[in-house]
């Protein structure tokens, strides 16, 4: 009886390492899971800002381009009014 109560103590010591293990495991795992998730992020990020950068280079073109239309009007209207 008491080797088998022994044995059941190991038993029972195993188990509780088995399942310390099996938690840090399951930690890291998480934990590797959510940096690849902020290193994802990070780099949505990055696309995002230049995606920005670039339509901020275009409103500006769109803008010098409209400031152009707007002189060239002016221009024309000038010149009309001027034949008449």
């Amino acid at each position: 009886k008491k080797n088998s109560s022994k044995t059941q103590s190991e038993k029972s010591k195993q188990e509780k390492e088995q399942a310390k293990d099996n938690a840090e495991n399951a930690k890291n795992h998480l934990e590797n899971a959510l940096r690849t998730i902020e290193n994802k992020l990070k780099a949505e990020q990055i696309e995002f800002d230049i995606l920005n950068e670039k339509i901020e280079a275009l409103n500006q073109k769109i803008t010098a381009f409209n400031s152009l239309a707007t002189q060239c009007k002016i221009t024309s209207t000038t010149a009309t009014n001027t034949k008449q």
